[in-house]
């Protein structure tokens, strides 16, 4: 289930599709986990299991946020403000096996049913959708999005903030640049 401790909050950044599925995985497999979302100052705050951007900086505890945004250069860009903050840490959420991962960076979302084979590599903050696949000697970098049934083909590479639509296929030995 990734880097969670039992009993934690999770802040989740964002209000949309991605932030809720992640928040539905998340309530089917760890009922110990409380999820609070994070919205920008100018939005209403007022209700159960939200925050504002500006009250999460001010905290002085140590704290878990999870960037579920589906937008690539939206997430890179949320990170840069929060990675001035020692105290947000950026737990991976995994709901799959992956134990074709060579190297797994911080504050990946890998949602059900993903499969990834032998001799991969995944940097930061990649959002692996619903039955994406990775096939060997694949490099993912970082603030990816694959989107369901997503196919990224043997040796292929993935730099930063490449978005792969719902069902497409990236053949063998590909290098996508920012997409």
């Amino acid at each position: 289930m990734g880097d969670i401790p039992l009993n934690s909050v999770l802040y989740l950044v964002g209000t949309g599709g991605a932030a809720n599925e992640i928040k539905f995985e998340l309530s089917k497999v760890r009922e110990d986990i409380t999820c609070i979302h994070i919205v920008p100052d100018e939005e209403n705050t007022s209700g159960k299991g939200i925050i504002a951007e500006s009250d999460l900086l001010k905290l002085e505890k140590e704290v878990l946020v999870a960037l579920t945004v589906g937008n690539p250069y939206l997430r890179k860009v949320i990170h840069s403000r929060y990675k001035l903050n020692s105290k947000i840490q950026f737990p991976n959420i995994i709901f799959c096996d992956v134990l074709g991962i060579n190297y797994l960076g911080s504050g990946n979302i890998i949602m059900p049913n993903v499969k990834i084979n032998c001799n991969v590599t995944i940097g930061d903050f990649n959002y692996l959708n619903y039955g994406s696949f990775i096939a060997h000697d694949v490099i993912l970098q970082s603030y990816n999005t694959l989107s369901p049934f997503s196919v990224v083909s043997g040796n292929c590479q993935l730099v930063d903030n490449n978005f792969l639509g719902s069902g497409s296929i990236l053949n063998p030995s590909v290098k996508l640049e920012n997409t």
